[in-house]
């Protein structure tokens, strides 16, 4: 998992005493295909983060990988329509 614990300051007070915060984030595999196609380099993957914020405890990480094919013009275009890196 790549935990990017950054920006969650604010998230103590919402969270009850005894509860779990999960996060997920994408991988730097995530869309590796779509972006090698659309830039001509990639960003180097980001260092992930993982000291707990304070008051917190990191208890596993876990990572989860999987493939997925993607055929004919119609979906190919809705997830470049949802990505952010166009």
């Amino acid at each position: 998992m790549h935990v990017r614990l950054s920006g969650l300051s604010g998230i103590r007070p919402g969270t009850e005493a005894g509860g779990l915060l999960l996060q997920v984030d994408a991988g730097p595999d995530h869309l590796r295909e779509l972006r090698e196609a659309i830039y001509p380099t990639l960003k180097p993957p980001r260092k992930p983060e993982t000291q707990a914020p304070e008051d917190f405890t990191r208890l596993e990480g876990q990572s989860l990988r999987y493939s997925v094919h993607i055929a004919g013009a119609e979906p190919i275009t809705d997830l470049l329509t949802m990505t952010p890196h166009l």
